[in-house]
């Protein structure tokens, strides 16, 4: 715009003189200005036809740590004139997202450029549509618009493995890793031993007692199983830290990790969240509930107003001997020690994952919370501001675990 001041004042300046003067040459240069002026703005006015832009992206979503990549093609359609001056910047709330490009082609021809960003926040995040901004090759003038649609990219927290991480095991006959021989029939046959006093007769392998000139029976296998809820506390009253150095983003990726490690082993998992919705995703196994808990973890943000006391009770009642809970809370507060105490008379599996709200820049003592669960023996681990979660999700669990 600056250019165009200049050309605009220079063209004002010289046509008056030519009036006042009557000078030829002042004349043909402020015709040559003012043709420049008509000239440029028509050029930019088709450039802004010719240029097409099209954008393909790699993937429809990833995690925190993985890379969006897209590759955005420009063409100019035009069969004589070229592209001066093309600026492109796709519109996007994502954090670190995109920067602006600016290209020039020559007549009927494209190019392609890669952009790449790393994806270092959670959420549901809009891309595009792409804002293109043209001029003429003297830079006088600027043509704007926006192209394409706004395409809608989810963010998953991040995941961590773990190894040393097992959870208390329920009393439920099903299918997982873990196996111990029963005397309950199952599909599962173990093995052949000999017969033993109590054993049943429908027990009998009859094809091996023939050769073998003695009784043996079949062994069977019990598949340990358990439904896993997990129940993240997403009150903001209790929440510590900023960004990703906060205790809701700790507990969102010990929840996102714990419910991987145990979908992939074919073990039932479901969530329970208050925050700023209300999340209940009931436990079930297989890739598509991981993606609708994935999907949860990324779009729940802590402003819950619901305590963690008044979480578990009010879920209190759906639970049973069959499922195990694992708590994953920066709560100081003792109340919520209540119902998880209620939880385990019902013989209730629980397990607490205990986030230090102090590390994090503020919270109360844990110290109270650390020695009731020592006391009712409840596993629990605790994690601090800077942990790898890796290693610090370990509940050193002797009994029988998943």
């Amino acid at each position: 715009m600056t250019r165009l001041r200049v050309v605009s004042a220079l063209l004002v300046i010289i046509t008056t003189m030519a009036v006042f003067t009557n000078y030829g040459l002042y004349y043909r240069v402020s015709y040559i200005l003012f043709m420049v002026l008509v000239l440029s703005y028509i050029w930019t006015w088709l450039n802004g036809r010719w240029v097409k832009v099209a954008v393909t992206r790699d993937i429809k979503a990833t995690s925190v740590g993985g890379w969006l990549g897209e590759h955005l093609t420009v063409s100019n359609h035009s069969r004589f004139l070229p592209v001066g001056w093309v600026e492109l910047q796709e519109v996007s709330d994502m954090p670190d997202h995109g920067g602006a490009m600016v290209v020039s082609l020559p007549s009927s021809s494209f190019d392609t450029w890669t952009l790449r960003t790393l994806c270092k926040q959670r959420g549901a995040f809009t891309l595009g549509p792409v804002s293109v901004v043209s001029s003429d090759p003297l830079g006088l003038f600027k043509k704007g618009r926006v192209t394409g649609d706004p395409y809608s990219f989810l963010v998953y927290p991040a995941t961590r493995d773990l190894p040393r991480l097992f959870v208390p095991v329920s009393d439920l006959a099903g299918e997982s890793a873990s196996r111990q021989y029963t005397q309950v029939l199952t599909p599962n046959a173990a093995g052949i031993r000999e017969y033993a006093p109590g054993d049943s007769f429908n027990r009998v392998h009859w094809k091996t007692t023939a050769r073998v000139g003695k009784l043996m029976v079949k062994e069977f296998d019990l598949e340990e199983s358990t439904k896993i809820w997990i129940v993240l506390d997403m009150q903001e009253a209790v929440q510590s830290g900023e960004a990703a150095e906060s205790t809701e983003e700790y507990g969102v990726t010990a929840a996102a990790s714990i419910a991987k490690k145990y979908l992939e082993a074919g073990l039932s998992v479901g969530l329970i969240s208050h925050g700023d919705t209300e999340v209940v995703l009931n436990a079930r196994t297989g890739s598509n509930q991981q993606g609708l808990i994935m999907e949860a973890l990324a779009l729940i943000r802590a402003r819950g107003s619901m305590g963690l006391e008044e979480v578990l009770s009010s879920h209190e009642p759906g639970f049973d001997r069959f499922f195990t809970v694992v708590v994953i809370t920066s709560s100081a507060d003792e109340s919520w020690l209540g119902p998880l105490r209620f939880l385990s008379q019902k013989r209730v599996e629980t397990s607490v994952v205990l986030l230090e709200a102090q590390t994090f820049g503020q919270g109360g003592s844990i110290l109270p919370v650390v020695g009731s669960l020592a006391a009712g023996r409840v596993p629990f681990c605790v994690v601090r501001k800077g942990d790898d979660l890796s290693t610090a999700l370990d509940f050193g669990y002797t009994g029988r675990v998943v």
